[in-house]
């Protein structure tokens, strides 16, 4: 009995493991930006600051999204504190 317990735990921590796999290893060119398996599909730009404001369902995207604080900039594709967008 406590054998198939052990091994149905083991099973069970590598179906997890499978399911979400550890995206710690993914590096983002931007140091300003965090990889993320399930951000948003719609974010707010420099140039569309409220795209990102319930424009869009919310849809799960894998990829590298700015850190808290920062906004994209379509012009140089890098994350920006939104005082620092482009005039």
């Amino acid at each position: 009995m406590n054998i198939s317990v052990n091994i149905f735990s083991l099973l069970m921590v590598f179906n997890i493991a499978l399911a979400y796999p550890d995206s710690a290893g993914i590096a983002c060119e931007d140091s300003n930006t965090s990889y993320n398996e399930c951000g948003r599909a719609c974010v707010s730009t420099c140039q569309n600051p409220t795209f990102g404001d319930g424009n869009c369902f919310t849809v799960c995207a894998p990829g590298c999204f700015c850190n808290q604080g920062f906004i994209r900039d379509e012009e140089s594709n890098k994350c920006v504190r939104i005082e620092d967008c482009p005039q």
